[in-house]
């Protein structure tokens, strides 16, 4: 009788279990590029924290405020880029939508493309987030 019902308690034992180990969920893992040819960069920056190697970043900010004499400045955005061989790649812009693309979409965890020009002013970006992109560790 007590063989009878350790049966099916292993059987939902073993499924519980198994549910708990499966690999649920697209995941992707994009290394950051530099591309200094076609003026833009781009990848993940939690893949870019992940990475075992001590090149690669990802980052974008905002700065904004009144300097030490009082003079008040526009925001400024600026996004930078280092990929595992150690090309870099960086923009800045106070142009508004990029500004506030910058303040409302980008998290350590975003996969980021964005693009400057010859002067080295950002001239586009694009944020992504999503659960499929690695978060970092």
């Amino acid at each position: 009788m007590l063989k009878n019902k350790l049966v099916p308690m292993a059987v939902v034992a073993v499924s519980l279990l198994s549910a708990g180990l499966a690999n649920a969920g697209a995941r992707y893992a994009y290394s950051v590029t530099v591309d200094n040819t076609n003026h833009r960069a781009y990848g993940s920056a939690g893949t870019a924290r992940n990475s075992a190697d001590s090149n690669m970043l990802l980052a974008c900010s905002v700065q904004a405020g009144t300097s030490l004499s009082g003079v008040v400045s526009a925001p400024v955005a600026t996004c930078s880029a280092v990929d595992a061989a150690g090309t870099y790649g960086s923009c800045s812009t106070s142009e508004a939508t990029f500004v506030d693309a910058v303040k409302t979409s980008f998290t350590g965890d975003s996969y980021v493309l964005f693009g400057w020009n010859a002067a080295g002013t950002c001239n586009g970006i694009t944020i992504y987030n999503g659960s499929y992109f690695e978060p970092k560790k």
